[in-house]
C-alpha cells in the first residue's frame, strides 16, 4: 500500500456513509504521515460506523498525525467495536496517549476495546494517568484488551491508574492486559491490581502477561488467590509457570 491507495481509499469513504464495519492494516516505508492524515479527516464521514480494526505497524509517524486520527475517532459516536494496535517505532508519547484518551471517553457506544501500544518507549506513568480520564468514562464496556508490551518506563504507578479505572467500569466481564517487559513493575502493583478488580461483580474472563523483571511467581500466585473472591470467575491466565 502507498500515499496513492490510502488517498483513493479516503475519497471511496465519501460515498460510503453507511458503512458498518472497516479494517486496514498499514507497514512500510511506502507510507507517509499526509496520507494518514489525509484518511483521518475522511474517517469523520462514516457516522453510521459501529466497529473499526486499524492496524499500524514498522512507521514513524508524529505525534500531530496520532491527535488527528484521535480527534476523528472522537467523532464516530455509532462505534461499539474500536481495535488499535500501534507497534515498534511509532511515536506515541505521553500527550498523544492523553489525547486519545481524551476522544475515546466521547464513544460511549463502546462494548469492546483493544488497544496495543507495543514497544511505546515514551509511554510514562504521566501519559497512562491521562488516557485512564477517558477510559473511565466507558461505561457500556464489556471487553477490553490492553497492551503495553516493552513500555519500560511504567512503574506500579501507572498500572495502578489503569487498574483503578478499571475497577469503576462494572459491566466489565472480560479483561486481557500485556505489560510484559515492563521492568520496573513489582509485585506491589499486583497487589492493588487485585484490589481495583475485586470490585467487578460481572467478571468472567482475565487473561495477563506480566513477564517483567521485579515481578515473581509469588506475586503472581497472590493475585491469582485475590482474584479467586470474584464469584462469577470462569477463566484465569495469569502466567504459564502456575496456570
Amino acid at each position: 500500500m502507498t500515499d496513492e491507495g490510502i488517498d483513493a481509499i479516503s475519497e471511496s469513504f465519501k460515498e460510503l456513509i453507511a458503512l458498518k464495519k472497516i479494517t486496514f492494516q498499514f507497514s512500510g516505508p511506502d507510507i507517509t504521515e499526509r496520507a494518514l492524515e489525509k484518511m483521518s479527516t475522511c474517517l469523520r464521514t462514516l457516522v453510521s460506523l459501529e466497529s473499526f480494526e486499524f492496524y499500524l505497524l514498522d512507521l514513524e509517524i508524529t505525534g500531530k498525525s496520532l491527535k488527528k486520527m484521535s480527534e476523528s475517532l472522537g467523532s464516530l459516536t455509532s462505534l461499539q467495536i474500536l481495535d488499535m494496535n500501534f507497534l515498534y517505532y511509532i511515536s506515541v508519547n505521553d500527550e498523544s496517549l492523553g489525547n486519545f484518551g481524551q476522544n475515546l471517553g466521547k464513544l460511549i457506544a463502546l462494548t469492546e476495546l483493544k488497544l496495543n501500544f507495543f514497544w511505546g518507549g515514551k509511554i510514562t506513568d504521566e501519559g497512562l494517568k491521562n488516557f485512564s480520564y477517558g477510559l473511565r468514562k466507558l461505561s457500556n464496556l464489556d471487553i477490553i484488551t490492553l497492551g503495553f508490551l516493552g513500555c519500560e518506563q511504567i512503574t506500579d504507578k501507572g498500572l495502578n491508574y489503569i487498574s483503578e479505572c478499571l475497577g469503576i467500569l462494572t459491566t466489565l466481564y472480560a479483561i486481557s492486559l500485556d505489560f510484559s517487559h515492563c521492568h520496573n513493575l513489582t509485585d506491589e502493583g499486583l497487589k492493588q491490581l487485585g484490589t481495583d478488580l475485586r470490585k467487578l461483580p460481572d467478571l468472567q474472563q482475565i487473561i495477563f502477561d506480566f513477564k517483567c523483571e521485579k515481578i515473581t511467581i509469588e506475586g503472581l500466585k497472590n493475585l491469582r488467590e485475590s482474584l479467586k473472591e470474584l464469584t462469577s470467575l470462569e477463566y484465569i491466565s495469569l502466567d504459564p509457570r502456575i496456570d
